[in-house]
């Protein structure tokens, strides 16, 4: 199932990138914090994101964190052969 990207699903350019920012600012208030958690609250954020104002399919948003982590493990893995 191919999926096409509306980089403007609100309408409106100003509206959207204010989306899109509100990624930015939670993590910008949760800065205090350790690494891990900022990035745990951010985890749990995005997809939310995702799923409400960029309307993802929920297929997609499921395999995203997958398809993030194998490329992870296999690049870093291969770097250091």
């Amino acid at each position: 199932m191919a999926w096409a990207q509306n980089y403007n699903p609100l309408g409106s350019q100003i509206l959207s990138m204010l989306a899109a920012l509100a990624l930015v600012i939670i993590l910008v208030l949760f800065f205090k914090f350790q690494p891990y958690q900022s990035a745990f609250i951010l985890f749990l954020s995005a997809p939310i994101s995702a799923l409400l104002v960029f309307r993802m399919p929920l297929i997609k948003l499921g395999a995203s964190p997958v398809y993030g982590t194998l490329y992870g493990f296999f690049t870093n893995r291969m770097d250091r052969a």
